[in-house]
């Protein structure tokens, strides 16, 4: 597993999140782009708006998020190495949608000195104040 520099590693052992801008090429940004107009196309306007299938974790345009080789070290700093990419969801929340739920991603307490489980966030949008950012 590649390793990553010692200012990103010690921002996640310190914070738990580490900020990768820009990590995805524009050829394939633009591939996941496609491939999520034509998915999101194939469900009822509802759909978007939630974890929904299909499961992005076969579709070929979204290969680079199960392989990217700085996220997998940024996963593996966070699980001691020990991972293992499960899946991939999407979610399209129309502008103004207001607040996502928080919701738990396992069903019962763990070690505090043990994580189980990272999520890896891939924005294939620009956030800001003119697209929706996350929070106001």
């Amino acid at each position: 597993m590649n390793s990553l520099p010692p200012t990103e590693r010690r921002q996640l052992e310190l914070q738990g999140w580490l900020l990768l801008p820009g990590v995805l090429p524009a050829k394939e940004l633009a591939a996941m782009h496609a491939a999520w107009e034509r998915l999101a196309a194939t469900l009822p306007n509802e759909g978007a708006n939630t974890n929904w299938g299909p499961d992005l974790t076969s579709d070929p345009a979204f290969a680079l998020c199960r392989t990217h080789p700085r996220v997998l070290a940024a996963l593996g700093v966070l699980l001691d190495d020990d991972l293992h990419v499960r899946w991939l969801h999407g979610r399209s929340p129309p502008r103004g949608h207001g607040r996502q739920g928080l919701h738990v991603d396992w069903s019962k307490p763990t070690p505090a000195e043990r994580q189980l489980l990272a999520n890896a966030f891939w924005v294939l949008d620009d956030m800001d104040r003119d697209n929706g950012a996350t929070r106001p």
